[in-house]
């Protein structure tokens, strides 16, 4: 599996729509966290669901940790939840990319050639 991370607006997935045609390309993001979190499931459980189901996609995935701390309790756990989330997904995957700016850089792994 490949994970894509970073912030919204950074090039997630024009860069995965360029360089990884032809191959599943899944998200799991603030929505389907929040989906989760509404329905009373686990967020980490579901992601660890996702990566076993698909083992060779590409997930995309919203970095959220970085802003501002939400005043709401349930957008607290939901950012949380989101950010263990992706720990979950970068583990079990064998290359994590990190868009900035519409730069890709593997902090796993390595850029595909």
């Amino acid at each position: 599996m490949i994970l894509i991370t970073g912030g919204l607006g950074s090039g997630r997935h024009e860069y995965a729509r360029r360089v990884f045609r032809g191959r599943e390309v899944l998200e799991f993001g603030p929505a389907q966290a929040k989906e989760i979190l509404e329905s009373g499931g686990d967020v980490g459980q579901e992601a660890g669901k996702l990566a076993a189901a698909h083992p060779e996609a590409v997930v995309i995935t919203q970095e959220v940790g970085c802003g501002i701390v939400p005043v709401d309790a349930f957008d607290r756990a939901w950012r949380e939840a989101l950010g263990r989330a992706a720990c979950c997904l970068a583990e079990k995957s064998g290359t994590v990319i990190l868009m900035n700016c519409g730069i890709a850089q593997a902090i796993k792994g390595r850029l595909p050639e």
